[in-house]
C-alpha cells in the first residue's frame, strides 16, 4: 500500500511541475493555482489510499460472532430473499450469497448464509433436509479458507 501512496504523490508532483513549466511563462498565477490544486489532490488521494478498508481484520469481534452455513441442493430458481426468510426463522441472518456462474449469472445450485452462532446451530438442526421449491436442502457448516 505504501508503494501506491508514493506513486500517487510522485505522479502528482510530476504533473504539477509540468503544469508550472508549461503555464509559468505566460500565466504565472494560473500555473501556481494548478500546481497547488494538484498537490492538494495528491494529498487527498494519499490519505484515501492510506485509510484501511473495512473488512475481517478491522472487525475481529464481528467476524468471530458470525457462522457461515453451506446450503446445497438449492433450486436454481431460488432467490436470496427466499433463503433469508427461511433462515430468519432460526436467528439473525447477516448475509445470503447464492453462488452464480460469472458468465451466465445463473445459480450454481448452492449458497452460503451467514448468521449469528446460535441461529446457525438452530438452522443446521431444524432446516437440514427441509424442502424449498420441491428440493430438499442439504446444510452444513461452511469451511473458511484462512
Amino acid at each position: 500500500m505504501h508503494a501506491r501512496i508514493w506513486m500517487a504523490l510522485l505522479v502528482a508532483g510530476a504533473l504539477a511541475a509540468l503544469a508550472v513549466a508549461l503555464l509559468a511563462p505566460g500565466h504565472p498565477r494560473l500555473a501556481a493555482a494548478v500546481a497547488g490544486l494538484m498537490v492538494l489532490g495528491a494529498g487527498a488521494l494519499a490519505a484515501r489510499l492510506a485509510t484501511p478498508e473495512p473488512g475481517p481484520a478491522a472487525e475481529p469481534r464481528a467476524a468471530a460472532s458470525v457462522k457461515s452455513i453451506y446450503v446445497g441442493n438449492l433450486p436454481f430458481q431460488a432467490r436470496e430473499g427466499e433463503l433469508r426468510a427461511l433462515f430468519e426463522r432460526c436467528g439473525k441472518v447477516r448475509r445470503v450469497r447464492i453462488i452464480r456462474d460469472p458468465e451466465t449469472r445463473r445459480s450454481k445450485g448452492f449458497a452460503f448464509v451467514d448468521m449469528d452462532p446460535e441461529g446457525a446451530r438452530r438452522a443446521l438442526a431444524e432446516l437440514d433436509g427441509c424442502e424449498l421449491r420441491g428440493r430438499k436442502l442439504r446444510l452444513g457448516p461452511a469451511e473458511r479458507d484462512g
